[in-house]
């Protein structure tokens, strides 16, 4: 009998575990493509700077015992240096690939940087893939939905963003696997109170602090999840039970995860403002954190004490507002992320909102904006860096929210939810949020639309059927991928007319450059000037960079350069010296690349008169 019925399970579980595979392939077929063949603004810090780089610093320290030195960047990048480290045992000399070492120009072999680029972004993209079956049965678990679970891993797998940051040496490769799966996590103990999903949870926060610390968002993220689950219950000996569990439960799931920081990361114990700075002292969660802790105690006291007689009627209360509140969050956030499409897609932007560049960080002239143009700004990189598709699932999901109870009601709350505690932290903070700053907000809009996707079709369907559909949903995918391979992080929706963007070219197009240059007479006795570093490792002939213009050119009337190459990033950096350039100029450039066909993400080489 328990043969049959395991065998019947395994029968029916065949077509999951197909369609997973099938995801899985693809995802790894074009991560894999052109995985070597570009050069981000700041991956060299990571593997090339100043010796060998930050995950070599921090391995030598750890072999050095040096405990306060492997606190190697304020990120801090320490999961980087495990996950990317494994290169170090393929490619430890990184200085071959110089040929001609210099102060303001160097020469470069494409090969070596093609050799050691595959080396340290290889475990990083095969991490995150194989990371993904651990997500797949997490929300399994929270769903007890196989191809809910299925949806959301092959959405988050064909992803372009989640693709193109996976190739990148940078935190952000690891913040939003990490953030997301300890979310489920808790989302699972809370469900069935087994302890192994609150040890997950600690685990998996602790790595994602140590990734990048702006995880730290969710020290009261975990709070506000967790007194939602808990206002579910009815019974209030059963609410005194639950609260005296969870309220206990939650700062030891944060201790275990400071402590996990604390390990992998010495250089915290050995000077405590570095743990400070780096998780409830990070730019003001201070006073949040203090907050939630006294709510948190104030909780278990009432609990422990009076049997929730005073938290259980605010939770009955809060209870009775909960539905309110649900559509209340769902119309905020369709409302404008479809003003959003309507204003930068078809309105000419009819709000009338001041532009500013996408990278312009905490710069004043973004600081300056209304509020309302903020917001605007703060959503716009999000919604036109997601598939259509994906959009239109997220949105119909909120919009079907504020009419109709939902089939997972508490989960899609908590996810949406996070959005507006995103967007909140990053206004607050007078922060322009770009694509790799909202990273982590990728992973959760996926599990949405899977939410979605069995909300309108799924759930009423047969197995042969919901096959198809999940089928139809990778090509969907796989289409968005084909048309921006191999530039993922760059991926925009047709959505925003191709005049405009929503991040930079982030490294990619110097390749293509460096072959064009390449393949000129005599390339290696040509120099050539370009405003930023990714051209120069593929070049065969010797490269000047950014600032050593002045310092090349000044040395001696005699030099010259015979090719200039410009991006729109290195422009605006170097703006003072390409003003003087200009007039070294032939002309119009012999060659240009614009990422994804879009003019203002381009590059561009000139020959000198």
């Amino acid at each position: 009998m328990l043969k049959k019925f395991t065998s019947e399970k395994i029968r029916k579980a065949r077509g999951v575990i197909a369609l997973l595979c099938i995801s899985l392939g693809l995802y790894f077929s074009f991560g894999f493509y052109h995985i070597s063949k570009f050069e981000t603004a700041d991956e060299h810090f990571w593997i090339y700077d100043a010796t060998a780089g930050r995950i070599h610093d921090y391995w030598s320290a750890v072999a050095r015992k040096d405990w306060p030195s492997t606190r190697i960047n304020d990120k801090p990048g320490v999961m980087l240096a495990y996950v990317s480290g494994i290169g170090i045992l393929f490619e430890n000399n990184l200085q071959n690939r110089i040929v001609e070492p210099g102060k303001y120009l160097s020469a470069f072999t494409s090969a070596e940087t093609e050799k050691i680029n595959l080396a340290f972004r290889l475990p990083l993209l095969i991490f995150n893939g194989l990371f993904s079956l651990f997500v797949f049965w997490a929300i399994k678990r929270l769903t007890e939905n196989s191809w809910l679970a299925l949806t959301t891993v092959t959405l988050i797998l064909l992803n372009p963003i989640i693709i193109g940051v996976s190739q990148i040496i940078n935190p952000d490769s690891l913040l939003w696997i990490f953030s997301f799966s300890s979310l489920i996590s808790l989302l699972n103990y809370l469900k069935f109170g087994n302890k192994r999903d609150a040890v997950l949870c600690s685990i998996l926060f602790g790595f994602a602090l140590l990734s990048k610390y702006s995880a730290v968002i969710f020290i009261p993220f975990f709070f506000i999840v967790t007194l939602i689950h808990l206002s579910q219950k009815v019974n209030q000996s059963e609410f005194a039970r639950n609260a005296k569990e969870k309220m206990l439960a939650y700062p030891l799931i944060l201790l275990g995860a400071f402590f996990y920081f604390a390990v992998l990361m010495p250089a915290v114990i050995v000077n405590p403002t570095f743990f400070y700075y780096g998780t409830i002292g990070f730019k003001g969660m201070a006073p949040i954190f203090w907050s939630v802790m006294a709510a948190d105690l104030l909780i278990y006291l009432d609990a422990y004490f009076l049997r929730s007689k005073c938290f259980f009627f605010l939770s009955q209360w809060f209870n009775k507002l909960l539905p309110f509140l649900m559509k209340l969050v769902y119309f905020m956030l369709s409302v404008l992320f479809c003003l959003v499409i309507v204003n930068w897609s078809l309105g000419e932007n009819f709000l009338e909102i001041k532009g500013v560049n996408f990278d312009a960080g905490r710069d004043n002239q973004f600081q300056r904006q209304d509020f309302i143009d903020r917001l605007f700004l703060e959503i716009y990189p999000l919604v036109f860096s997601l598939t259509p598709f994906v959009l239109l699932s997220v949105v119909a999901l909120w919009i079907r929210g504020i009419f109709k109870k939902l089939k997972y009601p508490l989960i899609i709350f908590s996810t949406s939810s996070f959005l507006i505690v995103f967007y909140a932290a990053v206004l607050k903070q007078g922060l322009l949020a770009n694509i790799r700053y909202s990273v982590m907000l990728y992973p959760l809009i996926m599990l949405i639309a899977a939410f979605s996707i069995d909300e309108f079709l799924l759930d009423r369907m047969k197995r042969s059927h919901k096959f198809i559909t999940i089928l139809i949903a990778i090509g969907i995918s796989s289409v968005s991928l084909w048309l921006i391979k191999p530039y993922y992080f760059n991926y925009t929706n047709d959505l925003l007319p191709k005049n405009r963007i929503i991040t930079g070219a982030w490294g990619y197009g110097g390749y293509e450059a460096a072959q064009v240059l390449n393949a000129l007479p005599n390339s290696k006795e040509l120099k050539i000037w370009t405003d930023y570093w990714g051209v120069c490792y593929f070049f065969d002939g010797t490269c000047i960079q950014a600032s050593g213009y002045n310092s090349y050119m000044g040395k001696s009337e005699e030099n010259t350069i015979d090719y200039y190459v410009m991006t729109r990033r290195g422009e605006m950096a170097n703006n003072k010296i390409w003003r003087i350039l200009r007039k070294d100029l032939k002309g119009d450039p012999i060659w240009n690349l614009n990422i994804d066909d879009r003019p203002k993400n381009f590059i561009r080489i000139y020959e000198a008169k």
